[in-house]
């Protein structure tokens, strides 16, 4: 039923750049992981890449997912069942009128880069250098 909507394609494997270049023409960018053992400890690197080319995500509740919708709400959304994704995914297109949301998903990958990322963890770990143990 799904691959049925005219509004969905499944593409062929493409290269990287091929693949940003794709995602610049999404509307939403989503990640319908399942939730299992192995989802709940993964980390989606292409919800990022969605939000650098300045999509907004809609993704399955995982703990990845929860985590970049709570530093990033206006951008990233999260759903829990097969039965919220049409809702969350039609706020998204809504949202996506708004002239700063590229923006602000291309500013949410970026507080995400493995090097904004070690910054964060060397600040913290030269911030607790000298601190009394509790």
């Amino acid at each position: 039923e799904f691959a049925q909507r005219p509004n969905v394609h499944f593409l062929p494997g493409r290269s990287y750049p091929e693949m940003m270049r794709t995602i610049r023409e999404f509307d939403v960018g989503l990640v319908p992981w399942i939730d299992s053992p192995a989802t709940r400890g993964a980390y989606s690197y292409k919800a990022l890449d969605y939000l650098a080319a300045g999509k907004q995500v809609v993704a399955t509740s995982l703990p990845f997912s929860v985590d970049l919708a709570g530093h990033h709400p206006e951008v990233v959304t999260t759903v829990r069942s097969f039965d919220d994704w049409d809702t969350a995914i039609a706020q998204a297109l809504e949202r996506s009128s708004f002239a700063d949301t590229a923006q602000a998903c291309v500013t949410a990958a970026h507080s995400r880069t493995t090097t904004t990322r070690a910054q964060a963890i060397v600040a913290d770990i030269r911030a607790s250098i000298g601190r009394p143990r509790a």
